[in-house]
């Protein structure tokens, strides 16, 4: 009789060590997948976030007012056929600071869609004009469609945004 019980014992010990092995083995399969996809996603330039350092001037109180900023972009997949970049803007001196948005919406050939307007081409890049948020934006872009310059009118500001590399 104390021979079965130890039997038991042992069984019941075997099963709790082999369901926590499987657990561990799901949940590093878990892992192991999401670190898959982020990085399959990361390796497409197109879709990563960027930052631009902004500078600029803007007339306040008839002076010319020097400033700098930064831009930060955030990437959605609307549909499949379409996908848009927000760029976050927030720039200032010492006397103002500001905010604001706008978006760049590409559609699924990665060109931008027919709210945007084809102006030309400057040493290596595709120019393209549009209007979103506020903000009259000339967009220089890469065989990639990747944005490495912009040239940005808001509220009387003129920005002149740089890709940090």
């Amino acid at each position: 009789m104390y021979e079965l019980t130890i039997a038991k014992k042992q069984k019941k010990l075997l099963l709790s060590l082999v369901e926590v092995l499987l657990a561990m083995g799901v949940a590093i399969s878990g892992w192991l997948i999401v670190m898959a996809v982020q990085n399959m996603q990361d390796q497409d330039p197109f879709i990563m976030d960027r930052e631009y350092d902004v500078t600029g001037t803007m007339i306040v109180e008839d002076r010319e007012v020097p400033y700098t900023g930064i831009i930060t972009t955030r990437y959605s997949s609307e549909t499949s056929e379409f996908s848009v970049k927000t760029y976050h803007v927030k720039y200032g001196s010492t006397i103002f600071d500001r905010t604001f948005k706008y978006s760049l919406m590409f559609d699924a050939d990665r060109v931008p869609t027919s709210r945007f307007t084809h102006i030309g081409s400057e040493g290596g890049y595709e120019l393209w004009k549009g209007t979103d948020g506020g903000a009259d934006v000339v967009y220089y872009l890469d065989d990639k469609s990747i944005v490495h310059h912009m040239e940005i009118e808001y509220e009387g500001s003129k920005l002149s945004a740089e890709m940090r590399v």
